[in-house]
């Protein structure tokens, strides 16, 4: 009869007790992941509905400060008549506006 070493035995003991805190740290790791995905979808829509929030009350200040409503109406305009100088969109304005003048 053979007989097995202490060591050897207690080396196979812990291979399987690290197989095992392996399996078991694995599936934490997945549950933690998948909770975590859970958490973020469910604050996106309350994140992104204060940042709509935000965004109305930024622009609210922003267009009722007389400063800058002026450089904005400035640069509403500029870009207005850049966009009305490209050739594909001036001939749709055209013909848009023959339209509604043939209407009346």
């Amino acid at each position: 009869m053979v007989r097995i070493l202490k060591r050897t035995l207690k080396k196979r003991e812990d291979k399987k007790r690290y197989r095992e805190k392996e399996t078991v740290r694995a599936s934490e790791l997945e549950s933690d992941k998948l909770r975590k995905q859970l958490y973020r979808e469910s604050q996106d829509d309350v994140v992104s509905n204060q940042r709509k929030l935000l965004n109305l009350k930024c622009t609210r200040k922003r267009l009722q400060d007389p400063v800058l409503r002026k450089a904005n109406q400035i640069a509403s305009r500029k870009s207005m008549l850049k966009r009305l100088q490209d050739p594909e969109i001036k001939k749709a304005n055209q013909i848009a506006s023959r339209k509604s003048m043939l209407k009346r």
